[in-house]
């Protein structure tokens, strides 16, 4: 139960990184997937910051479309929830279809 709430909690946070993400540079003009890949830092006065929200990186196709994103957790935050990091990744519609979440040792949570 704790899982699926902190997860539930995670997904909350990164619909909301993309929905209003602030500071962003783009760190790979081609990437795997023939596109940008951005990345956003938030600091402490930041809201995703108060979220929770470290660091995302969203991967970007040739399209300009999204297909994966990465989103870092906050320290605190992630000690709490066990959870350092989680990758979405997207259809061509925008829609998750499938995540992966690791936990403080960088290991793939099943």
């Amino acid at each position: 139960m704790k899982k699926i709430t902190y997860t539930a909690v995670v997904i909350l946070l990164v619909i909301a990184v993309y929905a209003s993400a602030e500071t962003e540079k783009i760190i790979n003009t081609s990437n795997e997937y023939g596109g940008k890949t951005k990345e956003s830092v938030y600091l402490p006065s930041d809201e995703q910051h108060k979220q929770g929200i470290m660091k995302v990186i969203d991967y970007y196709d040739g399209d300009g479309k999204v297909v994966k994103g990465e989103v870092y957790l906050v320290d605190d935050y992630a000690k709490k929830a066990g959870i350092m990091k989680v990758i979405d990744y997207y259809d061509s519609d925008g829609k998750v279809v499938k995540q992966e979440s690791y936990d403080l040792k960088g290991n793939k949570i099943p």
